[in-house]
């Protein structure tokens, strides 16, 4: 059966959206984005945590007990030590994927409600730990607990903020991620000389972002989109309302009925997303966060104290480098913040991967002659500088746009599954990245950075070619977008067309969208309509 295109011209439809941005909507936001502190706080926590010297007695004698002229790009290659680290991030993986199925199921907030009960467990079992088994144990409920919330909490922002500030309310999560990041290491910092149980403390005060966000979750209302979608009309309208700080917002909520109608006649959102009609959206949402983790800056979070003990520093010098380096990251995601509703999103793109390119290639060519000149203060001083400012071009740009785009490019047929196939595919490499990382650095030394570098140049391109810029374009508008006016995904899914007379029906949506260049109709008023066979 052939599919047909329906065309209408109207007034661009977010021109008549009313509302203003709300006390109301920044709280909400505020509160939802506690979950990349869960995110944030386990990145952070680790490198301090191994680098503890009763951690390693309990659980790793062997790296204990290395000898002083042991080489210290290899004194942590260890892949047990790897997988405690690591493990988490599969099981994270596999709840990314069980979060798509809750969000459309039961809401986004519920899912985030889950999350923090995951984490708070996972806490409690990481902290009282005995043995090695244990602490995998423990790490992967937590798990759990961030998969959960990495998938929910983009989503929830993405549907509850305003189009024109959009990207600076999801880029809330990734700031959340950052102030984790950098409490981890500042609690590690501070731990680092509480004899025996120091490390256990470290630990145990994850079980704080874990309560924020449980009883967060608790206080926050469900999108007005997964209202809609569950039956409940009318709590969706009100909420819109309360959210938009007005009545009159039938424009907005005409558009989420009708996205949310589409949704319910197609086939389950993983099944829709894997149609050629959607593949588009399946590539975005798999490789942004593939190339975010290539480019190397888990590596550098979860292990910058044995990363900077490499390059000649001491271990309580090395544990203030990485408080240091947290305090940059934090900073710089507020630069994203301020900037990405104004430059765009491709603009911090391509300014951060040119940025971690140089700073990559330098800290390897640093790294060499370091391991030439061993104890050499200014060496290890220029290589953390050179970090920090890699930190810095990733915060404001890869950093949260990675977790941004995919939750805007996705339509609202496929957006809960669009989520956590990408948060699922960013776990899976990274716990791929943390399983290898430290091998890596013992075998490659200074070439590990090299290796990253050349993922940054493969990224940057990526984005060049494949990825529209999403700044100011309403989440409903942008499928369009893609559809009829980008050179490359428009001919991939004008092949989903089929038969000839669809054909045609496409071709002059693309008439249309030059109307729409011209503003003289919105890329909304663009409806593509295909049959259900043709998006399999």
């Amino acid at each position: 059966m052939g599919g047909a295109v329906i065309i209408t011209e109207v007034q661009s439809r977010h021109e008549l959206y009313e509302g203003k941005t709300t006390v109301a909507v920044i709280l909400i936001a505020t509160v939802a984005a506690c979950g990349g502190l869960l995110l944030g706080y386990d990145n952070g926590i680790m490198g301090g945590i191994t680098a503890n010297p009763d951690y390693q007695a309990k659980f790793f004698p062997n790296i204990a007990k290395h000898p002083a002229d042991v080489n210290m790009f290899c004194k942590y290659d260890d892949h047990i030590l790897s997988l405690v680290t690591s493990c988490l991030y599969l099981s994270a993986a596999a709840a990314a994927l069980m979060g798509g199925w809750t969000s459309n199921k039961y809401g986004r907030k519920f899912t985030m409600v889950c999350a923090g009960v995951f984490f708070g467990i996972g806490t409690v079992l990481v902290a009282a730990a005995v043995n090695v088994e244990m602490l995998v144990a423990g790490r992967v409920v937590l798990g759990f607990g961030v998969g959960l919330a990495t998938q929910a909490t983009p989503l929830y922002l993405t549907e509850m903020a305003p189009h024109n500030i959009r990207g600076a309310l999801n880029v809330m999560f990734q700031l959340a991620v950052t102030i984790g990041i950098f409490a981890a290491q500042g609690i590690n910092f501070g731990t680092l000389n509480i004899p025996d149980y120091g490390w256990r403390l470290s630990f145990a005060l994850g079980g704080v972002p874990a309560l924020l966000l449980f009883c967060g979750s608790l206080l926050l209302p469900d999108t007005p989109n997964s209202l809609v979608a569950r039956g409940k009309v009318e709590e969706g309208l009100a909420i819109l309302q309360r959210i938009r700080g007005c009545e009159d917002v039938h424009s907005e909520f005409e558009d989420i009925q009708k996205a949310v109608e589409t949704n319910r006649s197609s086939k389950s959102a993983y099944c829709t997303i894997l149609g050629r009609r959607y593949w588009p959206q399946l590539s975005i949402c798999i490789l942004l966060p593939f190339f975010q983790q290539f480019s190397g800056i888990n590596a550098v979070m979860f292990f910058s104290p044995q990363m900077f003990e490499a390059a000649g520093q001491e271990s309580s010098e090395a544990m203030m480098s990485t408080v240091i380096m947290g305090s940059v990251n934090v900073a710089s995601t507020l630069v994203a913040i301020l900037l990405v509703d104004r430059l765009g999103r491709r603009f911090l793109f391509f300014q951060g991967g040119g940025q971690m390119l140089c700073c990559l290639a330098a800290v390897a060519a640093l790294i060499h002659y370091s391991a030439l000149s061993p104890n050499n203060e200014q060496l290890a001083a220029t290589v953390i500088a050179f970090i920090c400012i890699y930190v810095a071009g990733f915060a404001w740009s890869w950093g949260p746009l990675a977790w941004l785009v995919p939750s805007e490019i996705a339509t609202i047929e496929t957006r809960a599954a669009g989520t956590a196939i990408a948060t699922c595919t960013n776990f899976l490499f990274t716990f791929l990245i943390g399983q290898c990382f430290l091998s890596m650095l013992c075998s490659m030394t200074w070439g590990v950075f090299l290796f990253f570098a050349g993922f940054v140049v493969l990224m940057t391109a990526f984005v060049g070619l494949f990825v529209p810029e999403t700044k100011g374009v309403p989440v409903e508008e942008v499928d369009a977008l893609i559809v009829t006016e980008h050179w490359f995904w428009s001919r991939v899914v004008k092949g989903a067309a089929g038969s000839d007379s669809s054909q045609e029906s496409f071709e002059s949506s693309q008439v249309s969208a030059s109307a729409v260049a011209s503003g003289k109709a919105t890329r909304l008023s663009v409806l593509v309509e295909i049959d259900q066979e043709n998006k399999l």
